[in-house]
């Protein structure tokens, strides 16, 4: 007996456990064929994945490991909140098994989660499919597939913080119609409750498909039951959103100093592509678009559109239900090419990239229909799998006739008209009566979904790069801040690098720099290093195009780079490792200094050029002379030539360029500047009297670029009276800052910390608040006098967000419980 309900248990599981299990044999193939380590030097680091989540995430293990508290964070820019960047990137449960992890396989661990979640998506859409139809077999672990493995996967396996909304996605859709139909509530309410905390962006995403969705499901019930059933689905709703609020309103918050804290509704309507683009977006091997346009990532299997035709003529589904789902399907369509919808689908916000983000539930819906279509072949007639597949065939032809080649090539849309034509005929064998031929169906029909979910991974979905290349330099740079830390009298001041990874290589190797690429990043602080010169934009800036003087006031103390030409006057080399140098900045100030009343204004956006801020700002201190004076480019065959006839510090200004990269020829030693058409001053360093620069871009074309010297004399004018008045740091950690001034002249002392709401300030044990005129940095007015200055930071709404939560839970178990006891 026993025997044989370990045999039930292994069969009615056997189908989940494919869900699961299979693509994460199928990740962990292509992988391993794609040199994956330890099988090769490669590692799974595609866009954001290698510059923003792995830093983060190191960050993350760092202050787990260490204990250092998880409010704030000095290694992300100038200073960032680390409780909203944990809700915005790093919220996943799975997360904190990091705590386990060695630091120099942060990497692997990363792609060790993206498998269990792939995992995960299978078998949880598996298990909606089974509990949904009351159906368990094989045919659910197939079509589980193409969701854990589809389009959406494939573009966005790297996107880790997006993962669990993809699996948690089947079990909240599942947990809604249990609350509408069974008024049960557990599902619903635990699984989007993880899922909005786990990420709430693509949760709103989730929640409008749960409002369209409860619209079709509203009109299926019974009209007697609909107003019970409407107040239990918003209720609950309500009840799991604002379970979330712990995490909630601190990202909104944070998100509110954003360049995406104003976005209005687009006044125009546009539509992006035609029908049969779309369309061929569904097509096997297609290159997955990721990072511009506006294109779905749509594919979800080849015969889709013969199983969704099937489904539309299926006689055994009813007629309204159909039509339901088949609209609902249509209105993605138009989603995804609308403006407008676009707008409101992703928050009533445009995505800086990584387009149509609710593709994943669109695959689900359609999914679901291929797997009632299949379940239900009865339904349907060998004549109609004819008309089905003529339909897919049709389709096709046009998006070739009709479609872009350069975005879907021919060779992509032959695979799936000649992977349709096997599924149709494994279909048709499969209707066939007898076992035999079922048996042999079911078996190709495995291989046939096996291999292509794995072929479709192998070309679009599993993007290696060199591991050795993004590990190579961490040990060099650990070691230099190390002895940097040992060899210092002050307890705080920043390090930046030339030869930077990534914009957050301060998380990789553990310092405070100038320098961020992050979503939560303060829009007033890097418009404000943008008037200065450095390279900013929407979500980064960067030490890049630091000049002296605003190194020195943003506490730039060492610089690491590969070069060996940086000493100066400005600069002296103070270590070496293994081909990087540290030099460091003969002129630094402290976190905080005084500026004089009447300077403090000069900080506001003044003119376009940057140079000429910084020659308005020299002035405003009472000094006399321009810091910046322009000298002599040529023109030589596309090359910008200068000739240095005084030697200083030499900066380049131009103000446009679509090249990538600008390059410096000093006589033979060469120096690269990136990202050049993010436009920042080009910093060309000490040259002395009669050197030759000469600069070429990438692109071959001429460079219009203003070259300036810096005045060695006006310069140490300005820093003499900028370090006149400056705190002394007497404690410093991540959330608590203490120390003194002694103010000769009245006027604001500048501290270079993005002035944000959560840090509390005290002057001499009273209350403070910051009066910066930009909100870039804080700055608090001083008497005359010495001062004690004491700075604590707390995430601003966590607080009242755990209230919330904790209320909200509280409910929820007095709502289950009282449920629980009108059942008994």
């Amino acid at each position: 007996m026993m025997k044989l309900k370990r045999q039930v248990w292994k069969w009615e599981n056997f189908p989940l456990a494919l869900a699961f299990f299979v693509p994460v044999i199928i990740l962990f193939a292509v992988f391993v064929i794609h040199g994956g380590y330890p099988f090769g030097d490669r590692c799974f680091l595609r866009s954001d994945m290698y510059h923003q989540y792995v830093p983060f995430m190191t960050e993350f293990l760092n202050k787990l490991q260490s204990g250092d508290s998880l409010a704030y964070s000095f290694h992300v820019g100038l200073g960032s909140d680390f409780v909203a960047l944990y809700a915005y990137y790093l919220a996943s449960p799975i997360n904190w098994l990091l705590i386990l992890c060695p630091k120099e396989f942060v990497i692997e661990a990363m792609f060790v989660f993206i498998v269990i979640k792939s995992g995960l998506s299978g078998f949880t859409f598996a298990y909606y499919l089974k509990k949904h139809y009351g159906k368990n077999n094989i045919i659910l672990s197939m079509t589980s597939l193409f969701y854990a493995l589809g389009g959406f996967s494939c573009a966005y396996n790297w996107n880790i913080m997006w993962l669990d909304v993809l699996w948690l996605a089947p079990l909240i859709i599942l947990g809604m119609e249990q609350l509408i139909m069974q008024k049960k509530i557990v599902l619903y309410y635990i699984s989007l409750s993880l899922s909005i905390l786990s990420n709430y962006y693509l949760s709103i995403m989730v929640c409008i498909f749960l409002v369209l969705y409860f619209v079709i499901l509203f009109f299926e019930t019974e009209k007697t039951k609909r107003a019970k059933a409407s107040f239990r689905f918003f209720g609950v709703s309500l009840l799991a959103g604002t379970t979330g609020a712990v995490l909630l309103i601190p990202e909104i918050k944070m998100l509110s100093y954003t360049v995406n804290g104003g976005e209005g509704f687009p006044q125009t309507m546009k539509w992006y592509f035609n029908l049969w683009d779309e369309l061929a977006h569904f097509c096997t091997g297609v290159e997955v678009v990721a990072l511009k346009d506006h294109w779905p990532n749509i594919y979800c299997g080849a015969a889709v559109f013969l199983f969704v035709a099937l489904y539309a003529m299926n006689k055994k589904i009813a007629r309204r239900k159909r039509a339901a789902r088949l609209a609902l399907a249509a209105f993605f369509l138009l989603s995804f090419a609308n403006n407008y919808l676009d707008f409101v689908w992703h928050g009533f916000h445009f995505p800086n990239g990584m387009p149509a983000r609710q593709s994943f539930l669109f695959i689900f819906l359609l999914l679901t229909m291929v797997y009632e279509a299949l379940i239900n072949m009865e339904g349907n007639t060998v004549w109609q799998a004819g008309i089905a597949l003529c339909i897919e065939v049709l389709i096709l032809s046009l998006c070739e006739l009709f479609g872009n080649k350069e975005i879907v090539t021919v060779n992509s849309l032959f695979m799936t008209e000649f992977l349709a034509v096997l599924y149709a005929l494994v279909y048709l064998t499969f209707k066939h009566q007898k076992r035999a031929f079922r048996t042999a169906a079911v078996i190709v029909a495995c291989v046939l979904v096996v291999a292509e979910t794995g072929v479709n991974l192998n070309l679009t979905g599993l993007i290696t790069t060199e591991r050795e290349s993004y590990v190579r330099n961490r040990g060099n740079f650990e070691a230099l801040t190390t002895r940097c830390r040992e060899a210092e009298d002050e307890i705080f001041y920043r390090t930046d690098k030339y030869n930077r990874l990534t914009k957050n290589d301060a998380c990789l190797d553990g310092y405070p720099s100038s320098t961020v690429f992050s979503s939560l990043m303060n829009i007033e602080t890097a418009s404000l290093l943008g008037d200065l010169g450095m390279e900013a934009g929407n979500n980064y800036y960067c030490y890049n195009g630091a000049t002296p003087l605003s190194a020195s006031m943003l506490s730039v103390r060492y610089l690491m780079t590969e070069s060996s030409m940086e000493e100066s006057p400005l600069r002296t080399m103070t270590d070496y490792e293994n081909g990087m140098y540290l030099y460091r900045n003969n002129y630094t100030l402290p976190l905080g200094y005084m500026i004089p009343k009447e300077t403090e204004e000069s900080f506001r956006h003044v003119l376009d050029n940057p140079i000429e801020n910084q020659n308005v700002l020299v002035r405003a201190l009472g000094i006399e002379g321009e810091l910046f004076v322009p000298v002599d480019a040529v023109m030589q065959e596309g090359a910008t030539v200068i000739n240095v006839k005084q030697a200083g510090c030499i900066l380049g200004y131009y103000t446009d360029t679509d090249a990538e990269s600008i390059y410096a020829d000093y006589g033979g030693k060469k120096r690269s500047f990136y990202n050049a058409n993010h436009i920042y001053l080009l910093d060309l360093g000490w040259c002395e009297a009669g050197s030759t620069v000469t600069l070429t871009t990438s692109t071959g074309e001429e460079l219009l670029l203003t070259p300036y010297r810096m005045d060695m004399e006006v310069f140490r004018q300005v820093y003499d009276k900028l370090s006149s008045q400056t705190m002394k740091l007497e404690k410093f950690s991540s959330n608590r800052i203490s120390g003194s001034v002694d103010v000769k002249e009245e006027g604001y002392l500048l501290i270079s910390i993005p002035d944000e709401e959560g840090w509390r300030i005290e002057v001499d044990g009273g209350r403070a608040f910051s009066e910066g005129a930009d909100k870039a940095f804080i700055e608090l007015y001083l008497e005359k006098g010495v001062h004690s200055i004491s700075l604590s930071y707390r995430t601003p709404g966590l607080i009242p967000g755990m209230c919330i939560s904790v209320i909200s839970v509280i409910v929820f178990a007095v709502i289950y419980i009282h449920s629980r006891k009108k059942i008994t």
